[in-house]
């Protein structure tokens, strides 16, 4: 018994030696594996600091490049104008408010004086010079104090207003700093909030923005030196910004104490810098929870440490293919976000945004309608079965989309259908041909109102998930907005304020594009209003304004929008496209008549061809008859003795 009792003794004593050593060894094993996750988790981190920074400056830039191809559209929207301070002009500048970045539009006049809200003249006493500014061309301004007196910095977007091939006038946006936050989004969602994002401009260290401080009024170098981690050093950073490198350090922060890691890279605008700092507790959050985990390891059994280590084994790994796919869905839709930020204007971005929603969703078709007000609704289909190609077809699936949209409008977020019969019980045969599962979500204007559709169809049920469409739905709603937007600018640019005809812009646009393909007979009217300077001169503008009128709208009564134009003061061109010579005659003497019965005298020159001629040709033959008929009304006008209500030819 005391033998069995002293061999009982001996077992747990070598148990608890056995247990001792392995819980010191996993103490040393915590401790070094700690030791290896927080240097992983560092580098890791710059990694993603630098893959953060990378996003955010092409963010920015984008951003900056947006807002001036869209001052570039308002400049030559001003260039349009005889008058620079016209109020109609304003109108639409003064309506061009928290666009993109920017915060209100000015003109710059060559006497230095600025032109501002509501064509409000400003004299500056020389704080603007003109021709230093016109020297640059398109340029951003860095940091400069606010001409509004409220001591606020801001950046100015200079663009040239040209006509004849020279600078009249600079059209600049005013960027103010303390709004730029707010105007890049993306800036708000770095490391969910917890990052702070730093513009600097590398020739004199002022900031352009300063999240951690929301300080605009901030010198980068007045903030003196901070202590840094070992291994960095102060003027290695201070260098770097101003020669524009890539580089990180890593120091204390003077506000709260705590390790700060610290990311720049230079941009490719002016000497800017953009850096991202985020705090040590963040960096290694990851490494906290696994020392967390380790210590729990050192309070259990032999057995169950290792039944415990494999069940944590088998955990990390399906929550790194989690992560895997969480970080591939959030990157994705970062891509697709930024495709359609620009596929308002390159429409191949909405073919690659709808072959990533196709990838992400594992479906065999996406299609997106968009309401177009004013114009044809508009349906994209991208195919797997045929990558890198967008179909357009205004005709396809429209009973689909109208039945889906009367089920959105009863109040529904989202459509899903996993199999053809739960897909049949709200879309029939016939409106859902070959399709075997959906997920369709809403494309909703700012407003709420529904701008388009969204629907991913013949998925991998796997891999389907309704909520990451429907975030991506609201990518699509940016680009519904900004589709809306660009092309109300296009209208304005390219229609005559006056008479609501295509303006000479567009005139010259289609010359050079789809009035040379036009094929087979076609005739051109060219139509002169004649004595419009004698009625400005005795019966005042507004009458001739209203003899232009008249004559746009027989125009356009007669042949539509599509290819008649006003090309000057008093000269007017229509296309018709398949028209022969008799037809063009009877409408030039038709249209003649109609106006002469209003009491507005015009002369029509009529040319046709069979569709040999360019349109040049056919232009300049019908301004050439235009001009015989012009000879011949003023001359008939004159002839001494001609009875009392004859009237000349108005046609040739």
């Amino acid at each position: 018994m005391g033998e069995h009792s002293e061999n009982k003794k001996g077992y747990l004593k070598r148990s608890l030696a056995v247990t001792l050593a392995l819980v010191l060894f996993v103490i040393a094993v915590s401790f070094f594996v700690t030791g290896q996750i927080n240097h992983i988790e560092e580098q890791y981190s710059f990694e993603e600091l630098r893959q953060e920074v990378r996003k955010l400056a092409e963010t920015v830039q984008s951003h900056f490049q947006n807002d001036r191809e869209q001052l570039s559209v308002l400049a030559a929207v001003a260039a349009s104008y005889d008058e620079l301070d016209s109020p109609e002009l304003w109108q639409i500048l003064d309506s061009y408010v928290s666009v993109g970045m920017i915060d209100r539009v000015e003109i710059l006049l060559p006497d230095g004086a600025v032109l501002t809200r509501g064509a409000q003249r400003v004299e500056l006493g020389g704080a603007l010079d003109f021709e230093q500014e016109a020297a640059l061309g398109a340029h951003i301004t860095n940091r400069v104090t606010d001409l509004t007196g409220s001591g606020s910095y801001a950046l100015r977007h200079y663009v040239p207003i040209q006509k004849d091939g020279r600078t009249v006038a600079l059209l600049y946006g005013v960027i103010q700093l303390s709004s730029l936050p707010r105007d890049l989004p993306s800036v708000s969602f770095s490391y969910g909030g917890s990052a702070a994002v730093y513009l600097i401009d590398g020739a004199t260290g002022d900031f352009l923005m300063d999240t951690w401080h929301q300080d605009t009024a901030g010198n980068i170098w007045e903030l003196g030196e901070r202590p840094m981690a070992e291994g960095y050093d102060h003027e290695t950073l201070k260098q770097g910004l101003i020669d524009g490198k890539t580089g990180y350090v890593v120091f204390v922060s003077q506000t709260t104490g705590a390790y700060l890691y610290f990311y720049y890279e230079p941009l490719a605008i002016n000497q800017w810098r953009l850096a991202l700092s985020v705090p040590e507790s963040t960096v290694f959050a990851g490494a906290a929870t696994i020392r967390r985990m380790l210590n729990v390891f050192l309070a259990v059994e032999v057995v169950l440490f290792v039944v415990y280590l494999l069940w944590v084994l088998r955990l990390a790994r399906k929550d790194t293919r989690e992560k895997q796919r969480q970080l591939k869905a959030v990157s994705t839709t970062y891509n697709i976000e930024r495709l359609l930020f620009t596929a308002h204007e390159r429409r191949e971005n909405l073919a690659k945004a709808l072959e990533q929603i196709a990838g992400l969703t594992g479906a065999g078709r996406v299609v997106v309608w968009i309401d177009s007000p004013g114009a044809q609704d508009m349906t994209y289909l991208y195919l797997s079965s045929r990558p890198g190609v967008l179909l357009q077809q205004s005709d396809i699936h429209k009973d689909a989309v109208r039945l889906l949209l009367e089920y959105f409008k009863n109040g529904h977020e989202r459509f899903t259908a996993d199999s053809p019969r739960e897909l049949h019980a709200i879309l029939p045969d016939g409106a859902a041909p070959d399709l075997t599962s959906m997920i369709a979500v809403p494309v909703e204007e700012l407003d709420g109102s529904v701008c388009g559709l969204l629907a991913a169809s013949n998925l991998k049920v796997r891999e389907a998930n309704a909520a990451l469409l429907q975030s991506i739905g609201l990518s699509f709603s940016m680009f519904c907005h900004n589709l809306r937007s660009y092309n109300a600018l296009k209208e304005l640019g390219e229609t005559d304020l006056l008479s609501g005809l295509n303006n000479r812009n567009r005139y010259e646009l289609d010359l050079a594009g789809r009035l040379k393909e036009m094929e087979g007979p076609r005739a051109c009217l060219y139509v002169d209003l004649n004595g419009l300077h004698s009625i400005n001169n005795t019966l005042g503008h507004a009458a001739g304004d209203r003899a232009i009128k008249q004559v746009a709208n027989e125009l356009l009564r007669r042949f539509g929008k599509a290819h008649t134009y006003r090309i000057g003061g008093d000269e007017f061109l229509a296309f018709l496209p398949g028209a022969g010579a008799a037809l063009a005659k009877r409408q030039g003497e038709a249209l003649c008549e109609a106006l002469k019965g209003a009491g507005v005298q015009v002369s029509v020159g009529v040319a046709w061809t069979e569709g040999a001629d360019a349109p040049e040709v056919l232009v300049k033959d019908a301004e050439e008859r235009m001009y015989q008929a012009k000879q011949s009304f003023y001359a008939s006008a004159d002839l001494p003795g001609r009875r009392a209500g004859e009237q000349p030819a108005c046609t040739e």
